[in-house]
């Protein structure tokens, strides 16, 4: 990776060198002027290839999947995670030279928790919210032991993953692992990533002169035998590619995690970030950077390959902070193309640069807010702050007589059978009522419902009220 990725920033450094062309921006006779640039986020939607809303033209770049090139941009997916090597020009054009994705994981589940919303595979513990997006399934229902699957996500502090993209796939001879070295054993020549053992004294290492250590960042390729990983090629990994010359802009979309105790350094996946006196901050500050905590940085690439950052943008979602996450479908009835809101179950949801796009229904590939129109039916992921809702996921589906809102209780009333959740009027008069999946009567219902209890309403919505066929107290979230 490292190589291939090197190669294209000394293009990159060169076309800067003598102004290189922007995308567009006007006929001025004046050549634009770039500079380089290394952007790693989660792909938000295409038309170009997007990454936190901002628009990478990707007309002369070449794609690099899972170490193999020549690929297209056709191969990747919304919810992947990639590393973009390319310019931006003084009239703000993005250029792609090289789109690069690494999953996390290729190899089989091993354990499934519904109820907890997480499974195993390859030893990694694996999370998923409703912002993850699925391809060959549905949901997390849709996996069963032994099935084949492919990760892309952010790592956590305890090693863990949240996954923004989950995809069911053919079972595989080789499987592929990137994490951090842990429990080196440098004589059996063994160590693990998470709970997975990794024999590697039969492996290649690379790059050549290269030595496992506690903590170093690995993508692993090998076969799964008796429960170890018996590797082929252990390689050093890093996130932003490598080679990079020292003051490179870097932008970073991701989560925080092995945060410093006095909060001067942390991680967005393999990549450190310092944190400075002359950082900026929007949305947040130093003191509350937290574990889990979605952010945006930018900075500049040093001679390690950390980045130090000129400012720090907090961002909704991620785990940290306190934040109400839920989900609602419907009919969009309101669409507010100058504020990038839309009006669903009688409730405003503002969209964001991270928000991912994709469309169920005609299958575009090319698909964002610009093609939503009223009457669409939606399915949105969304994270709450206050009344504010922002979506971080939102899905054009085939049109449905049934709506859904899951997310935090603002207020009820036993007397009326009547919730707010997260906005949405909510009549439960006539519905069947659970808690927990267990079938109980309205009194049980309202007597164990409280102001912040997550609650999911289904039924038909019509005016101002979702009338609920069946509602359900979750009291294990």
């Amino acid at each position: 990776m490292n190589k291939i990725l090197s190669t294209a920033l000394a293009a990159s450094l060169a076309l800067a060198a003598c102004g290189g062309g922007g995308s567009g921006g006007g006929t001025s006779s004046t050549p634009a002027q770039t500079q380089t640039i290394v952007t790693r986020g989660t792909i938000t939607g295409f038309g170009s290839v997007i990454v936190q809303g901002v628009h990478y033209d990707t007309t002369k770049a070449e794609f690099s999947l899972d170490g193999r090139s020549g690929k297209r941009q056709d191969d990747l997916s919304v919810g992947q995670r990639v590393t973009i090597v390319g310019r931006v020009d003084d009239r703000g054009n993005h250029l792609a030279d090289r789109v690069e994705y690494e999953a996390e994981l290729h190899g089989s589940v091993s354990a499934i928790d519904l109820a907890n919303q997480r499974f195993t595979a390859l030893g990694q513990t694996i999370s998923v919210d409703s912002a993850t997006v699925y391809r060959g399934i549905s949901d997390l229902s849709g996996l069963a032991v032994g099935d084949a699957v492919e990760v892309s996500g952010s790592r956590l502090a305890d090693q863990s993953l949240l996954a923004s993209y989950v995809k069911k796939e053919d079972a595989r001879a080789e499987a592929e692992l990137r994490g951090s070295v842990s429990a080196l054993d440098s004589v059996a020549r063994r160590f693990s990533i998470g709970s997975q053992l990794v024999d590697y004294s039969n492996a290649t290492l690379l790059p050549t002169g290269f030595t496992p250590a506690n903590g170093a960042s690995v993508e692993v390729r090998g076969a799964l035998q008796s429960g170890v990983l018996v590797a082929t090629r252990v390689q050093q990994d890093d996130d932003l590619g490598g080679g990079h010359a020292r003051g490179t802009a870097a932008e970073l979309e991701g989560l925080v995690s092995a945060l410093s105790a006095d909060r001067s350094r942390f991680q967005i996946d393999a990549t450190t970030v310092l944190v400075g006196s002359d950082t900026r901050y929007e949305g947040g500050s130093q003191a509350t950077l937290a574990e889990g905590q979605k952010v945006e940085v930018k900075g500049s690439v040093q001679a390690d390959g950390s980045v130090v950052a000129s400012k720090i943008e907090f961002k909704q979602g991620g785990l940290a902070g306190g934040e109400a996450k839920g989900s609602l479908d419907g009919t969009i009835s309101q669409i507010d193309a100058t504020a990038k809101t839309i009006t669903v179950l009688g409730v405003v949801v503002s969209t964001a640069d991270s928000t991912v796009y994709r469309d169920k229904r005609d299958d575009l590939r090319t698909f964002g807010f610009a093609n939503l129109v009223v009457g669409d039916y939606v399915e949105v992921a969304f994270s709450r702050a206050g009344s504010v809702l922002t979506a971080g996921k939102l899905e054009r589906q085939r049109a449905d007589s049934q709506s859904l809102i899951k997310s935090t209780v603002d207020r009820f009333d036993a007397a009326t059978a009547t919730l707010v959740i997260a906005g949405v009027q909510v009549d439960t008069s006539s519905a069947r009522y659970q808690i927990n999946e267990r079938s109980v009567g309205s009194s049980e219902f309202y007597a164990a419902v409280q102001v912040g209890s997550k609650v999911k309403a289904k039924g038909s919505f019509s005016g101002s009220t979702l009338t609920a066929a069946e509602v359900e107290l979750d009291q294990d979230d």
